[in-house]
């Protein structure tokens, strides 16, 4: 689709690209349309030694009330809780906002203006807990939530005895 406007603009333009991941498909398309072309990079700040984890083993059944119950304990501004389904998502979405929560589901198949939509809010603050599968992790950029919680662990390996 790019190739087809090359051409078609103004041999004076200057052509920004920003991308938050940058795949070989990028740098290829930076040196077909722009000249001379230059790559910034912005360090990400890292918070060394400010996290604090936590772990909390709880059966499958009361998983989803452990997340209320965290949340009400440590009354976090934002809070980001990863679960592995969109069903799981929508689950404890509908549970947190039913003990009065302001929460939001972020999945693979909410259309791209809906996923901007909810980080919006979540960004600015309006939606204080953002309840997301790994699509939250894969290019939108989420600014220091208070709180993440890792609602469901891929899961477990088989454990394999090994003997000499």
């Amino acid at each position: 689709m790019a190739r087809h406007g090359k051409g078609k603009c103004p041999a004076d333009r200057q052509t920004p690209l920003f991308s938050a991941r940058h795949p070989d498909g990028i740098e290829k398309l930076a040196r077909q349309f722009m000249r001379e072309p230059q790559r910034i990079e912005v360090a990400a700040q890292k918070s060394e030694g400010q996290i604090e984890q936590r772990f909390y083993e709880v059966t499958r059944a009361n998983r989803l009330d452990t997340v209320g119950q965290l949340l009400r304990h440590f009354r976090p501004v934002s809070a980001l809780a990863f679960c592995n389904t969109q069903q799981q998502c929508t689950e404890l979405v509908t549970l947190l906002q039913a003990q009065g929560f302001y929460a939001l589901a972020l999945y693979g198949e909410l259309e791209q203006r809906e996923r901007d939509l909810e980080l919006a809010q979540f960004a600015i603050r309006s939606c204080s807990v953002l309840v997301a599968t790994d699509v939250a992790t894969r290019g939108p950029d989420i600014d220091q939530p208070e709180a993440v919680i890792n609602v469901d662990t891929t899961p477990k390996l088989r454990a394999t005895n090994i003997e000499n």
